[in-house]
């Protein structure tokens, strides 16, 4: 697995090796969601992390999120509270089947969650991109809304992963897809994104957005 960033508009992409290790599907484990707190004093080491006491604050569910929770990214709104969306993965009564789709959590100062009764947003239709698998979300607040860039599949376990992009003007309740089509896909005369490109994170910078994602190559 290789990690790559890409810049919208007027960056241009560059390609960093960073490590690599074996390519991931979906985890069988029952993963839950840690809180991990750095204390933020000036006579302590910024890289001096404590876990908290009351770990996991976010467990699985039955039925849409029975089996994980993972990939949590993280915002907190000015005079908002903080948002979470996570890779949910359970089971959908609409296409009967396992599924991975985003989930949300509020909470007003980032230790004590409410969890979203349901996905916060659905698989695409049968035979769509990302019909298998809405997976990895990454979120930023952009002054009105909050977007969401995440990876789509069409089959489980990584067949053809690409990015698409969705917003939510309600807080995190629900996400709306600002295209039918991924925004970006895998370059197959590039070796070290050869198989797929997923796990996208991302920032503002000027008019721009600039995306980090992960690559599986042919190795």
């Amino acid at each position: 697995m290789k990690i790559l960033i890409y810049g919208s508009e007027s960056c241009r992409k560059h390609v960093e090796y960073v490590g690599s290790g074996p390519a991931g599907g979906v985890s069988k484990m029952k993963n839950a969601i840690l809180f991990i707190l750095v204390i933020l004093i000036f006579s302590v080491p910024i890289s001096a992390w404590e876990k908290y006491e009351g770990n996991p604050v976010l467990e699985p569910v039955p039925d849409w999120a029975y089996l994980a929770l993972s990939d949590p990214s993280v915002i907190c709104i000015p005079g908002g509270g903080c948002v979470v969306v996570y890779t949910a993965a359970g089971y959908d009564t609409l296409h009967g089947e396992t599924l991975t789709r985003p989930g949300a959590a509020w909470s007003p100062g980032g230790l004590d969650w409410t969890m979203s009764t349901g996905p916060v947003m659905t698989n695409g239709f049968p035979g769509t991109w990302d019909s298998a698998a809405v997976e990895t979300p990454a979120i930023l607040f952009d002054g009105d809304s909050i977007i969401m860039l995440y990876a789509g599949d069409r089959e489980h376990g990584g067949g053809e992963l690409a990015i698409g992009i969705a917003s939510s003007h309600d807080g995190g309740s629900s996400f709306t897809r600002l295209s039918d089509e991924p925004v970006f896909v895998r370059d197959t005369t590039r070796p070290e994104e050869y198989r797929a490109v997923e796990s996208p994170t991302f920032i503002r910078m000027g008019d721009s957005l600039v995306m980090w994602y992960n690559a599986q190559s042919l190795d």
